[in-house]
């Protein structure tokens, strides 16, 4: 009996499954079990990484290999891929989809770009229209300005008495006789 056995001192062995007999070998379990594990582990981190694994990702890894011919860079590209379980197709999936981003993005740009050129066209426009009234305008004033004489024209004053007109206003009025 082991230290950390479950067995009792008092109670006898359980009889034991001569297939199941100690080699000496220390037991983890089956290795059929962790295989399934280990194969389902990698299931799921290869699903992992093709969810994570897109078109920015496969631009950056062909950007660090400008400086190879670009026929190698292919095949080493590709290669480094499969080995991560990458599928290609995935990739070149995405990359499709985002193309197709890019185009409409692009175009709704260019829309805009269009709208706004007409709206610049139509202030041209009025800038245009405003300048000839301006220059029609103009020619007119100077045109009646030659007509007129060269003197200001006098402007009306308002008629104040002066401070000697105040003393004779005094004056005229007639005096009460309150004595």
């Amino acid at each position: 009996m082991g230290l950390f056995s479950k067995e009792r001192a008092d109670q006898a062995p359980l009889p034991v499954d001569p297939s199941k007999q100690d080699n000496g070998n220390i037991s983890f379990g089956s290795d059929e079990g962790y295989r399934d594990k280990s194969d389902s582990r990698l299931a799921l981190n290869s699903q992992k990484l093709k969810a994570n694994y897109g078109i920015n990702d496969a631009i950056k890894l062909l950007s660090k290999l400008s400086h190879i011919d670009d026929d190698v860079k292919i095949v080493v590209a590709k290669t480094t891929l499969e080995s991560m379980n990458v599928v290609i197709t995935d990739i070149i999936s995405d990359a499709s989809s985002k193309e197709e981003k890019i185009s409409t993005h692009v175009a709704k740009l260019n829309d805009e770009i269009s709208d706004l050129e007409a709206d610049i066209k139509q202030r041209k426009d009025q800038i245009s229209a405003l300048e000839k009234d301006l220059s029609e305008t103009r020619g007119v004033r100077e045109c009646l300005q030659k007509g007129e004489p060269k003197s200001k024209p006098v402007a009306k004053k308002e008629l104040k008495p002066e401070s000697g007109d105040t003393k004779q206003a005094a004056e005229s009025k007639p005096k009460s006789s309150d004595h």
